[in-house]
């Protein structure tokens, strides 16, 4: 299989996976986050999916 893909990094424990998003409104930068969370002694991974806000660096989770 032949897919089109973004090409992305990610940081050293392989949580958090950066990537450039392009579409009508330009370039947006995203950020794919696997928070780990325990709950009663079990471990599972909450997934967060936000915009990078280009002039603070933050995460910008205000929808647009």
């Amino acid at each position: 299989m032949n897919l089109v893909h973004y090409s992305f990094n990610t940081n050293s424990s392989y949580l958090d996976f950066e990537f450039e998003s392009e579409g009508s409104k330009g370039k947006i930068k995203k950020v794919v986050r696997f928070s780990p969370q325990n709950a009663n002694g079990i471990t599972y991974l909450n997934l967060g999916f936000v915009d990078i806000n280009p002039e603070t660096g933050n995460i910008d989770c205000i929808f647009r």
